[in-house]
């Protein structure tokens, strides 16, 4: 029989003899402190690298800005009568201030609990952080001065308002209060309402402002500033418990209040900041201007030629008596001059600027003669309609004689934010949202997805799954959105099937369903480099990853089992070199510390630090704290030694009915140091002149007959590397 590879890692005890399924012969009953190599073997894993302590029992979460700069954010919950704080990493070294205080920003968060619910999203340079006890925390990161600021976050409802006002009639507000001053009638713009002033007084500074028409409701259910608040209106209930970027837009989802509602943001402006924006419709106000009694201004009249004389027109048969009370508003009863200050507009027959000398109820003297070329006989054009305007010059007309309308119309466009309910018709909390290529969104029972194409006009959802979600926050690893199943027991990959033209879900974690039911999930983040892995700690302070390689088919579990402490939080940043660094929160001897693994280390002690080997002069102190060392040159690595094992499923052969027994194995080593073979019962087994590290085949026998399932173990202690590729058995 032929063990093929362990592509399939750790597999179900309730696999025992389906030698009918392929993954029998490409897995294990037990595979703890080493790696799947997607090509099918195994290799040690590396050990822990302790890097300093932690302040408290914490939360760890990367923020990756690019390739070159990764940071640690280190979470913390609130002590008495002080509020949380964020520690910062980098590099492994804790961030520290001019002062050399650690380095930090504060949080609303109480407790580990309220932080283990925390779900994140992030924006290049700024992240955004939601728990549903608290407002949304924004922490964002500038790179210039090497720092990061953290404030609540604040929502605006109302989109920039789009002004079309050419004659500047209305002022826009940028101050942090509406304008003390103003006159009856004035406008303005402040927080994308349009205001109009009821009651001015420019001499006491106390002008009367008013919302100027209606505006549609915004308060779609997020929580609002607290000078927003309406009297006995409370932010309670409002907070978000899920929060992703998808298309340009930021989601929010799951408060207490409307556990089952989806919030978008409007897409960015050009400064990218409208993510911020939560109104559902967009403002259009525009200014028109129009004559004060269009009627009165208006006149037809004769130009006769005889009515010229030394450079004036007299214009006769007027259509309209401006001498009468109330033709225009500025008639003047003592002067009875009021037409004097205009100016007449006809540009077929007089240049802009020709002023009003004198008037008549019947004639009008203009100071310019008409520019008319006359036939041979005429005597006079009659009927010419001419407007009369009151000019502050030549070219610009004055508001004297217009009015100006400010029209205010409120509508939804595409880019608009908007808000779903797509399990309204039962009691589906969402749990979490993941962007990929559409807007995955996991509830209580079901797994719904956003198109791409949504939008306040177009506002779509689509049902394709009802599995139920837990709220650890999903992530998308390759093609796929991984999330947890209700009770963090089970793990499930969300994606679309080319092949079937559909979404599917699977349960991955069906051949070891063993990883998640000994212990449900606490943390998971998952990491690319060199290959994707996605790793999860769990409650009895262990983590399991998972080997996922969807392109090639490849899929398999396997354990880490800390030497000395409890693994109780992990992220993932990337890494100097080729592979990525998998950090974790450590629990050991009542403190907790930030360790992380390094493949390119290759060092296997946890919990290790180095010495200068100069400035060590007595081992036995090492030894006597339980510890083990390794020396590399001018340095000695100092840590605990922790065991790696595999244990194969029982071997037998295609017909189980035969009785078989194993004679020997065929090990494929790859420059590996030797493990020991162990068997129930029987002494342990040593592969024997053998110069380390070795690279090839090596024959062990087995050990005799047993009465149980023949099964083989390897087990490796020492602080080096073991990489097997493949194991043959022979069997009689």
């Amino acid at each position: 029989m032929v063990i093929t590879n362990f592509s399939n890692g750790e597999l179900s005890q309730n696999l025992k003899g389906r030698v009918d399924i392929p993954a029998y012969f490409s897995g294990c009953q037990r595979l703890t402190n080493f790696e799947i190599i997607p090509t099918g073997g195994i290799q040690r894993r590396v050990g822990f690298k302790r890097l300093g302590e932690l302040k408290e029992n914490c939360r760890l979460i990367p923020f990756i800005v690019d390739k070159n700069t990764s940071f640690l954010l280190e979470f913390i919950s609130a002590k008495t009568n002080t509020s949380g704080k964020i520690y910062f990493w980098k590099n492994g070294i804790r961030l520290k201030t001019l002062d050399n205080e650690d380095y930090s920003v504060d949080t609303e968060y109480t407790s580990i609990a309220e932080i283990n619910e925390i779900q994140y999203a992030q924006n290049y340079d700024v992240m955004i952080f939601v728990q549903r006890n608290h407002r949304p925390l924004k922490v964002v990161y500038n790179a210039g001065f090497q720092s990061f600021s953290a404030e609540p976050m604040e929502l605006d409802y109302f989109i920039e308002p789009n002004l079309d006002d050419d004659y500047g009639i209305i002022k826009e507000v940028t101050e942090e209060y509406l304008p003390l001053e103003g006159k009856t009638g004035d406008y303005c713009i402040y927080k994308g309402h349009l205001w109009k002033c009821s009651k001015g007084n420019t001499e006491t500074y106390s002008a009367e402002w008013e919302i100027d028409g209606e505006d549609p409701s915004t308060d779609t259910g997020l929580w609002k500033r607290e000078e927003d608040l309406k009297p006995n209106e409370s932010n309670d209930g409002k907070y978000p418990g899920c929060v992703s970027f998808f298309q340009n837009r930021l989601y929010f989802a799951g408060t207490k209040n409307d556990p089952q509602r989806i919030w978008a943001s409007a897409t960015p402006d050009t400064e990218g900041t409208r993510y911020t924006q939560f109104g559902t419709y967009q403002k259009f106000i525009t200014t028109n201007k129009s004559i004060k009694n269009p009627d009165a201004h208006l006149f037809t009249a004769t130009i006769t030629r005889d009515g010229v004389a030394g450079g004036q027109t007299i214009l006769s048969s007027l259509s309209q008596d401006f001498t009468e009370e109330g033709r225009l508003e500025k008639y003047d009863y003592d002067t009875a001059k009021f037409l004097e200050d205009y100016f007449i507009t006809n540009t077929d027959y007089f240049p802009i600027g020709t002023k009003v000398v004198s008037f008549t109820a019947n004639t009008m003297v203009l100071d310019h003669e008409a520019v008319i070329t006359w036939d041979e006989g005429q005597t006079e054009k009659a009927g010419i309609v001419f407007n009369i305007s009151l000019w502050k010059n030549t070219e610009t007309a004055s508001a004297d004689d217009y009015e100006f309308v400010v029209v205010n119309n409120n509508m939804t466009t595409s880019d608009c934010s908007f808000y779903l309910e797509p399990a309204s018709d039962q009691n589906d909390a969402v749990k979490w949202l993941a962007p990929s290529n559409f807007l995955c969104v996991g509830t209580e029972t079901n797994v719904w997805n956003i198109p791409s194409g949504v939008s306040a006009l177009n506002v779509a959802a689509l049902m394709n799954g009802r599995y139920g979600s837990d709220d650890i926050q999903a992530h998308v690893v390759d093609t796929a959105v991984i999330f947890f199943a209700q009770g963090k027991k089970g793990i499930r990959e969300y994606y679309y099937n080319n092949e079937r033209e559909a979404f599917q879900t699977n349960n991955i974690a069906i051949m070891a369903e063993q990883m998640l039911k000994e212990s449900p999930a606490v943390d998971f983040d998952f990491c690319t480099n060199p290959y994707n892995r996605i790793v999860i700690t769990r409650g009895d302070g262990t983590a399991v990853t998972l080997l996922y390689d969807k392109n090639n088919g490849v899929m398999g579990w396997n354990r880490i089992e800390h030497a000395h402490g409890q693994l109780k939080s992990c992220a993932i940043t990337r890494g100097d070199g080729y592979t990525d660094l998998i950090y974790f929160a450590v629990y050991d001897n009542g403190s907790y510390f930030l360790e992380v693994m390094d493949a390119e280390s290759e060092v296997y002690l946890d919990s290790w630090t180095v010495e200068n080997k100069a400035d060590i002069t007595d081992y036995t102190e090492i030894v006597n704290a339980g510890k083990a060392y390794v020396e590399k040159g001018d340095y000695v690595y100092i840590g605990y030694e922790f065991e790696s094992v595999i244990l194969s499923m029982p071997v037998v052969t295609q017909d189980i009915s035969q009785k078989k027994r194993i004679v020997n194995l065929y090990v494929r080593f790859n420059d590996s140091y030797m493990p020991v073979m162990q068997t129930t019962g029987k002494p342990d087994e040593y592969f024997n002149g053998v110069e380390q590290p070795f690279s090839g085949v090596k024959k062990i026998d087995y050990p005799g007959v047993s009465d149980i399932d023949v099964t083989f173990q390897f087990s490796f202690k020492k602080p080096e590397r073991c990489n097997i590729l493949s194991v043959d058995a022979s069997i009689a």
